[in-house]
C-alpha cells in the first residue's frame, strides 16, 4: 500500500512538471505558433495522457518475469505494485483495461483536435480567410469524440457494438423527445451562422428589446442593453421573432427627429434654421445630406420631420439629443416659435415699453460704435429699426475666419472668444469680447471676409444689423464715407492680424505711418463703394 502511494505522488509531481512546461509552451499560442496552439488545447488530454502512461509503464513492467526484465524494466520495479494491472474493477473490467482506455481515448482526442488546428485555424483561416464559427467546429469536435468512442469500445475492450448500433433508432427517438428545445436552439444557431444574419458587434432590436449583440451561442443569442443589461435570447424563440438589425447592410443609420413650428413661420426659414442646426451638430454625416420634410398641419402647428445619417448607431442617443438642443437655439436666432397645446394664464404687473421708448434704447447702444460716430439721430432710428435680437448656445460659432457675411453685431449677454488661424495651422486666441463690444463691421462695409473666428464662451445675447439698413443711410449720405473710411482704417492700422489683409508685411502694420492709414483708408473707401455700387 505504502509502495502504491509513493508512486502515486512520484507521478503527480511528475504530472504537474509537465503541466507547467505546456502552460510555457502555450504562451506562443497568441502568436499563432502551431506548437503553442497545440499545447494550449491539447494540454487537459496531453497531461492526463502523460500520467496515465507513465502509470501504465509502471504495472505493465511490475508483471514481466524477473528473468526478462531488462537493466531498465528493474529500475521501474522500484516500489513494485503487484498484481495491480488484473485488479478487477467489475464487469469484468481490469485496470489495465480501463488504463488502456482512457490511453485510447485521450490519443484520439489529441489527434482529433490537432487535426482540427490543421483544418480550421491554418488552412481554412490563415490559408483562405474563412473563420468557421465556434458552434461548427464544436459539432464536428463532438461527432468525432463520439466516433472515437464507439471505435475504443469494439476494438480495446472488445464490445459488441452492434446491439448498441441497432438500437440507436430507438435512442435517438428518446433524446430526441428529451433535447428537442437543445436541438431546436442548436441547429437555429447553425442557420443564424451560415446566414451571417446576425453577428457579434450588430445592433439589433429584437421584440421590446433594443442593444449590441455580445455573444452568438449554440443556445442563445446574448445582447447587451442601452441601460447596460444582458438579454439571453433562446436561439429558437429568437428564429420566430422579427429582427430588426440596424448594422446590415452597412452601418449607415438614419435618425429622424420631428419638430413643430408655428403657422406664422414660413417652412424655407424653418429650413434654413433646421440645416444650421444640422450642422453644429457632431457625428452627423454631412453624405448623404440631410432632408427636411413638412411633416403635417396640426391643430396648433406646422410639423417638420429632420432626416439625418449617422455611422454608428451606439451614439444615437446622443446624438439624437445634440441635434435637438441645437434646433432649440438656432430656432430662438431665427426668431421662429415651438407652440405647445396648452393654455397657461400668467397674472403679473406688466411694463409697458412704448416703440418710442425701445427705438431709442437702440440708437443709444448704436451711438457707442466708434465708426457711425458721423451719422445723425435720424439715421441711428434707420439703422435701429433693421435691429434684431439673436441667441448662440456654448460653444458655437457665430462667424468663421474666411466666410463670407453681411451682418454686423453687437454683444448684449454673455462671452465670445476671438480666434485665428495660425501659420501652422493652429487655432490662436486673440482677444475676448463681452458685453458692450462689436464686430462684423468690415465684412458688412466692404465685403471682405471673416478675418476671425468669433464663438461664444457661454450662451450669448447679441444685436444683428444686415446690410440693408446701412446701405439705406450710406446711399442717401454717401458723404460720409470719407470720414467712416478713415475711422475704419485707424482701427484696422492698430491691429497686425487685420491690417494683413491690406498689407504684404503685417508685422510692420504695428508702426503704420499717417501715409499709410491713408492709403488703408482709400483702399476701405473703394470697397465700400463697390460694395454700394456708388
Amino acid at each position: 500500500m505504502i509502495d502504491a502511494l509513493i508512486v502515486v505522488a512520484i507521478i503527480c509531481v511528475l504530472g504537474l512538471v509537465f503541466l507547467n512546461i505546456l502552460r510555457i509552451i502555450s504562451r506562443s499560442a497568441k502568436d499563432g505558433h502551431f506548437i503553442g496552439l497545440f499545447a494550449k488545447r491539447n494540454r487537459a488530454f496531453l497531461v492526463t495522457l502523460f500520467v496515465v502512461g507513465l502509470f501504465r509503464v509502471k504495472i505493465w513492467a511490475d508483471a514481466l518475469p524477473e528473468e526478462s526484465a531488462t537493466a531498465l524494466w528493474q529500475a521501474l520495479r522500484v516500489f513494485p505494485i503487484p498484481g495491480a494491472a488484473g485488479l478487477d474493477l467489475g464487469g469484468g473490467l481490469t485496470l489495465g483495461a480501463a488504463l488502456d482506455v482512457v490511453l485510447a481515448a485521450c490519443a484520439a482526442f489529441v489527434c482529433i483536435k490537432t487535426a482540427m488546428i490543421l483544418i480550421f485555424d491554418f488552412a481554412l483561416k490563415h490559408g483562405r480567410d474563412v473563420d468557421v464559427p465556434g458552434i461548427i467546429r464544436a459539432l464536428i469536435r463532438w461527432c468525432a469524440y463520439l466516433v472515437a468512442i464507439i471505435i475504443i469500445m469494439h476494438f480495446v475492450l472488445h464490445w459488441d457494438v452492434s446491439s448498441l448500433l441497432a438500437g440507436s433508432a430507438i435512442l435517438s427517438l428518446v433524446l430526441g423527445f428529451a433535447l428537442q428545445d437543445t436541438l431546436s436552439n442548436l441547429f437555429m444557431g447553425l442557420s443564424i451562422h451560415f446566414e451571417k444574419s446576425v453577428q457579434v458587434g450588430h445592433w439589433i432590436k429584437v421584440g421590446d428589446y433594443e442593444g449590441q449583440v455580445v455573444g452568438v451561442t449554440w443556445r442563445a443569442i446574448n445582447v447587451k442593453t442601452f441601460t447596460g443589461d444582458y438579454v439571453i435570447i433562446p436561439n429558437a424563440e429568437f428564429g420566430k421573432m422579427e429582427v430588426m438589425n440596424f448594422s446590415l447592410p452597412t452601418t449607415l443609420h438614419a435618425i429622424n427627429v420631428c419638430v413643430g413650428t408655428s403657422y406664422w413661420d414660413t417652412p424655407n426659414a424653418v429650413r434654413v434654421a433646421v440645416r444650421e442646426a444640422v450642422r453644429a451638430t457632431p457625428d452627423i454625416m454631412p453624405h448623404p445630406e440631410a432632408e427636411i420634410f413638412t411633416e403635417s398641419f396640426n391643430d396648433f402647428a406646422v410639423t417638420y420631420r429632420i432626416k439625418s445619417w449617422i455611422n454608428d448607431y451606439a451614439i444615437y442617443a446622443t446624438v439624437m439629443s445634440a441635434l435637438r438642443t441645437n434646433i432649440w437655439y438656432a430656432f430662438k436666432r431665427h426668431g421662429i416659435t415651438i407652440p405647445f397645446p396648452i393654455r397657461t394664464v400668467y397674472m403679473h404687473q406688466v411694463k409697458e415699453v412704448s416703440a418710442e421708448e425701445e427705438s431709442q434704447r437702440c440708437v443709444e447702444m448704436l451711438k457707442r460704435v466708434y465708426f457711425l460716430d458721423s451719422l445723425g439721430e435720424d439715421d441711428f432710428k434707420t439703422l435701429a429699426g433693421g435691429m434684431r435680437e439673436v441667441i448662440y448656445a456654448a460653444g458655437e460659432d457665430v462667424v468663421k475666419e474666411g466666410e463670407g457675411g453681411e451682418e454686423f453685431f453687437m454683444v448684449l449677454e454673455g462671452e465670445l472668444n476671438v480666434t485665428k488661424i495660425a501659420h501652422d495651422g493652429r487655432p490662436v486666441t486673440v482677444g475676448t469680447l463681452k458685453s458692450g463690444a462689436f464686430f462684423g463691421e468690415m465684412s458688412l462695409l466692404t465685403g471682405d471676409k471673416r478675418s476671425a473666428t468669433v464663438t461664444a464662451l457661454k450662451d450669448s445675447k447679441l444685436i444683428v444689423i444686415g446690410r440693408e439698413p446701412f446701405e439705406k443711410v450710406l446711399r442717401a449720405k454717401p458723404a460720409i464715407l470719407d470720414k467712416m473710411s478713415v475711422t475704419l482704417a485707424e482701427r484696422v492700422a492698430s491691429t497686425a492680424a487685420a491690417i494683413g489683409k491690406y498689407r504684404e508685411d503685417a508685422e510692420k502694420a504695428k508702426a503704420a505711418t499717417p501715409e499709410e492709414t491713408k492709403k488703408i483708408a482709400a483702399r476701405i473707401l473703394h470697397n465700400i463703394k463697390n460694395l454700394l455700387r456708388l
